[in-house]
Order: structure tokens, then C-alpha cells, then sequence
């Protein structure tokens, strides 16, 4: 792959890609089979990276440690990669800071362990190049490589897995009370650290494909739709389960006689817009619905009917509401 590419795919995990730029990159991806496996792989490695980044204390000369990272690249019998990705390694190495690549490739088997703040959310690619899209005040902790007969993960919060099939080694989520079980599929698992806490109570819901829930002496198996939560010491199923920090997911937003405040923040966070409420009297207004695969303007039009707001759209992304009754 010519350099000037390389470079064009590192500047768009660093949101360093004006329009023009980034519309060269999603063409080049979809010439071919090729451009995009050499993207996902690019990828794969930046974000072992960045995932590593947090627990990489090591220092070391950037010259030396890339000698490391290609070594380890060229004996390594955990992790294979292809050739190609070997010369993009001193890229990404600049990128993320010294010892943070050798770090990676040096086959220890100490945990990864990544958290999220508040407000905070991040997606992870796994060994196994399972997808993992992290909500604000979670964490992940797996070993490296899933060398065991279970690629198995342990996790708190509230996390999305999108699991890579392989029938001959099951993906395992744990929990400090619960275990999730899959072959490949995409969940989602909401885990408190305690059982006890009220405030966050176990949830399992299957995006599609099939899981097997276990907690204690009860058992669930899941199919596409379905929805686990433990109450009263057990396992059972609950209807009509739409969290909306999962909007990317599913494309649903539910809110049930919530503020307008709350309403339009979620909005804004969903749809990647910004909505200006100039009177601050309209902020405690309630609103009730559910919008499933509308786009922003059709969301906007229906609260606006049945709250009696006015709004104008400034461009694509700017809304603002200038006045109403919410009658």
C-alpha cells in the first residue's frame, strides 16, 4: 500500500481528516477486497495500541524498541501478522509513544485492563478481532492472546460485544455474579459490580445471534430480541428493553415522561447534532415516545408537534429551539 495511504488511515483514527479527505479514504476502501482488509489491519493494530497504552510504563529508545516490534512480529508464534503490516509499524509507533508496540508483541501474559470515565466511551477490537464499544464508567480485562480452550473476558458497566464466530472456542463474559456465553453474536451486557446494586442491575440483551446466561443455579438461552435481568435472586426475561446509550445498535430511542433537557441531550449524543433550547423555562417540560430509524428532522418535527415547539434547523447539524407551550 502506498505510503501516502498509510498515512491518510493513521490521520483518520486521530480525527485528523478534513471531508475531502476522509471521502478519498471510503473510496479507496471499497475498490476493492484488498484496500479493506489492509484498513481492518491497520486498525486491528492501532487499536491493540491504543488499548495498551494505558498500562505501557515502559521507556524505551523509539530506534531500539521498533527492532523489538519486528522481531517479535517475525518469531512470534501468538500473534501472526502480515508482512505488509511490519513496515507501517515505525507509523504507529511514532504515533503512540515509545515501548507501547513492544509492550504489545511481547507475549506476556499479563491482563489488559481498560476503564472508561464519565461521559467516556470507546470501542476495543479483541485478539480475536471481536468488536467491544465500552460505555462511560466500564472496564474490560482479558489476557493478551486467547490461548485457552475459552476466549473468556471479564467486564463491569455497561458494554456491547460483537463476538467473531469460532464454534471450537467459546467466548465467555464474566461478570462478578453472572456468565455470559456465546459462539458468535452480537449483546450486550449491563453488570453492576455487586448484585446488590440497585442502581445497575444485570441485563443482558442479544442484538442477534444466540447466548447462554448463567447466575448462580439458573440458566437463560437468548435469541435475537431477547432480554435477561436478574431479580428476585433469579434469571428471567423482560420485555420492551431499549437503553439509549445503545442508539448505534439499534436505532431506537425510548423516553418515558422525561424532561425536554434530558430528551434533547440524548438526541444530540444519538445523532451527533447540537440543539439550542433558548428558553430555559421549555427545559422541564416532559415528553413521552419512541423513535425507531427516523432521521434527525423527523425527530425533531414530531416533538416539536406534540410539545407545541417552534424550532428552526440552521444547517445539518444545528438545531434551535426558539419558543413553545409544550401544551
Amino acid at each position: 500500500m502506498e505510503d501516502s495511504k498509510t498515512h491518510l488511515i493513521l490521520r483518520s483514527f486521530e480525527k485528523d481528516l478534513s471531508k475531502k479527505e476522509l471521502a478519498e479514504l471510503m473510496a479507496w476502501r471499497k475498490v476493492n477486497s484488498e484496500n479493506e482488509q489492509q484498513y481492518q489491519e491497520t486498525k486491528f493494530l492501532w487499536e491493540k495500541a491504543q488499548m495498551t497504552k494505558a498500562n505501557a510504563e515502559v521507556s524505551v529508545n523509539k530506534k531500539a524498541a521498533l527492532e523489538k516490534v519486528k522481531a517479535q512480529i517475525n518469531n512470534s508464534k501468538v500473534v501472526p501478522l502480515s508482512r505488509r503490516l511490519m513496515k507501517w509499524a515505525a507509523a504507529i509507533l511514532f504515533l503512540v509513544g515509545s515501548g507501547i508496540a513492544f509492550q504489545m508483541f511481547n507475549g506476556q501474559a499479563e491482563l489488559v485492563n481498560i476503564s472508561t470515565a464519565a461521559n467516556e466511551q470507546r470501542e476495543v477490537v479483541l485478539p480475536d478481532l471481536s468488536k467491544v464499544w465500552m460505555n462511560e464508567n466500564s472496564s474490560l480485562s482479558y489476557v493478551p492472546q486467547f490461548d485457552g480452550e475459552n476466549r473468556s473476558v471479564q467486564m463491569e458497566g455497561d458494554v456491547v460485544f460483537e463476538v467473531t464466530p469460532n464454534p471450537s472456542k467459546p467466548f465467555v463474559v464474566q461478570s462478578s455474579d453472572h456468565e455470559v456465553t456465546v459462539l458468535g453474536t452480537k449483546f450486550n451486557v449491563l453488570a453492576p459490580k455487586k448484585k446488590t446494586d440497585t442502581n445497575s442491575e444485570f441485563k443482558v440483551h442479544v442484538f442477534h445471534g444466540k447466548v447462554k446466561v448463567k447466575s448462580d443455579d439458573s440458566a437463560l438461552i437468548l435469541t435475537k430480541g431477547m432480554t435477561a435481568g436478574y431479580e428476585q435472586n433469579k434469571l428471567s426475561l423482560i420485555e420492551d428493553y431499549f437503553p439509549n446509550s445503545h442508539f448505534k445498535h439499534t436505532e431506537i430511542l425510548v423516553f418515558k415522561n422525561q424532561s425536554l433537557q434530558t430528551v434533547l441531550d440524548e438526541i444530540e449524543t444519538a445523532y451527533e447534532v447540537n440543539i439550542d433550547l433558548a428558553e430555559e423555562s421549555l427545559m422541564s417540560c416532559n415528553f413521552t415516545g419512541k423513535f425507531k430509524s427516523q432521521n434527525i428532522d423527523e425527530v425533531m418535527d414530531i416533538i416539536a408537534e406534540v410539545l407545541k415547539l417552534e424550532f428552526i434547523k440552521i444547517d445539518a447539524t444545528n438545531f434551535k429551539i426558539t419558543g413553545g407551550s409544550c401544551n
